[in-house]
C-alpha cells in the first residue's frame, strides 16, 4: 500500500510505523491525525488502545484535529450495548468494549479478536487529551450501509 501511495503522490513522505511506538520527533507535528479503518482494533488490549490514543494526541498539533472512526459495538452486535451497566452492588460496572472477529465471504480471510471500544469509552479516552471531543457521522460504505460514527477531537490540552 505504501508503494502505491508513493507512486500516486510523488514528493510526499510516507512512514511505516506502529501507532504504539512513541515518536518524540512527531510531537505536535501534524494538523490532522487519523487511524482509519478501525486499525486501532488490532491492538492486543484496552491498555494498548489507551497508549495508541495518547500517541495520536501527542502527534496532533496544538491547532490540529484528530479524526478516528469508531467501530461501534452497538452496530456490530445489533444490541443496544450501554457503557455503564445496571449494578445491584456498590461500585460501577462498565462495558469498555467487545472482542469480535470477522470472516470474509467464503472464509477467504479471517480478522480475529479485534477490539471495538464503546463510544462513551472512546469519548472519555480522547477527553484526557482534548478539550473538544465530539461525535460526527461520515458516509456509509455502499448504498445499503449505515452512517458511521467518528471522533473529532481538537483543542489539545497542554
Amino acid at each position: 500500500m505504501l508503494d502505491l501511495a508513493r507512486q500516486a503522490n510523488p514528493g510526499v513522505t510516507f512512514h511505516e510505523a506502529s501507532y504504539l511506538v512513541d515518536r518524540q520527533e512527531w510531537a505536535g507535528a501534524w494538523d490532522l491525525i487519523s487511524c482509519m479503518w478501525y486499525a486501532y482494533g488490532l491492538v492486543s488490549s484496552m491498555d494498548e488502545l489507551e497508549k495508541l490514543i495518547g500517541n495520536l494526541a501527542q502527534w496532533t498539533s496544538t491547532t490540529g484535529v484528530c479524526f478516528v472512526p469508531i467501530a461501534d459495538p452497538r452496530l456490530i452486535t445489533g444490541f443496544p450495548l450501554n457503557y455503564v451497566q445496571p449494578n445491584p452492588w456498590p461500585g460501577q460496572i462498565t462495558i469498555d468494549g467487545i472482542i469480535w472477529s470477522y470472516s470474509e465471504e467464503n472464509g477467504a480471510q479471517v480478522h480475529r479478536h479485534q477490539l471495538a471500544p464503546c463510544v462513551d469509552w472512546m469519548k472519555k479516552a480522547f477527553a484526557k487529551y482534548f478539550t473538544n471531543v465530539r461525535l460526527d457521522t461520515y458516509p456509509p460504505v455502499g448504498p445499503q450501509g449505515a452512517c458511521r460514527l467518528a471522533i473529532l477531537a481538537s483543542g489539545k490540552r497542554s
